[in-house]
């Protein structure tokens, strides 16, 4: 069971991974270390945007709430989610 991503928890990307927009929407996200490639959706590329400098996971959802129309209730939820998956195939970090 992965651990809850806290707030304050800073979200960077990993050194190891690239990523490319595709023309469709969306994007492709690649861990050099494993080869292993993850698509993402629109709002996937967003939340990669929002992180290329790094910020905290409560910053992260601030930002997304003021850009996405009308947000889903459970966005925190859904956000918490996509970054433990994006953590455990090691395309982010999630320090503190």
């Amino acid at each position: 069971m992965r651990a809850v991503i806290n707030g304050d928890a800073k979200i960077t990307k990993s050194a190891s991974t690239v990523h490319r927009e595709l023309a469709e929407g969306g994007g492709v996200l690649l861990n050099l270390e494993s080869g292993s490639y993850y698509s993402i959706n629109p709002i996937g590329l967003l939340v990669w945007d929002l992180i290329a400098d790094g910020c905290t996971f409560d910053e992260l959802v601030s930002q997304l709430r003021f850009r996405v129309a009308d947000p889903p209730v459970e966005l925190d939820a859904d956000i918490r989610e996509f970054l433990g998956e994006l953590e455990h195939r090691r395309l982010i970090e999630v320090g503190g």
